[in-house]
């Protein structure tokens, strides 16, 4: 599996059943795309380590949109907090369809009482070890991309 940056990802890279992760962690981005790879899951992997303008970007790339099967986004980003590009992703025509799922450290009830209230289509803990993190991506790719 490919990880590319979305900001300098073009339309001839695109590929049907894209996926989208908003992470300002790079680590987090490599471990999704290992654990992506795991279990066998031939799409694209998109990256924006940085939260602010990720929406007006994917507003400039119809094809990116058009592709685009899931955003895994997370919440605790120093610049643009997850909950605030949830809000951006769902106020726009665009992107308002768009399958989010949010992955975050954190163990908050209350984040995800809010990101569902938000529109998120799911809320799950990065799990603390590779296996876990696999078996989330299974769970993941069983419900949204299979």
């Amino acid at each position: 599996m490919a990880l590319k940056e979305l900001e300098s990802v073009t339309d001839s890279d695109i590929e049907s059943g894209a996926i989208l992760m908003i992470d300002d962690s790079q680590d987090d981005a490599d471990l999704t795309r290992l654990a992506l790879d795991q279990i066998n899951a031939p799409q694209l992997l998109l990256y924006s380590g940085d939260p602010v303008g990720t929406v007006d970007q994917l507003q400039t790339k119809p094809a990116v949109l058009h592709h685009l099967k899931l955003v895994l986004l997370d919440i605790n980003m120093p610049r643009l907090n997850g909950m605030d590009v949830l809000k951006e992703l769902r106020a726009h025509p665009a992107t308002k369809e768009l399958t989010i799922v949010l992955m975050t450290t954190s163990d908050d009830p209350n984040e995800r009482v809010t990101s569902e209230a938000l529109g998120a289509d799911a809320h799950f803990q990065k799990p603390a070890n590779f296996a876990d993190f696999v078996d989330l991506a299974q769970q993941i790719k069983s419900t949204y991309l299979d």
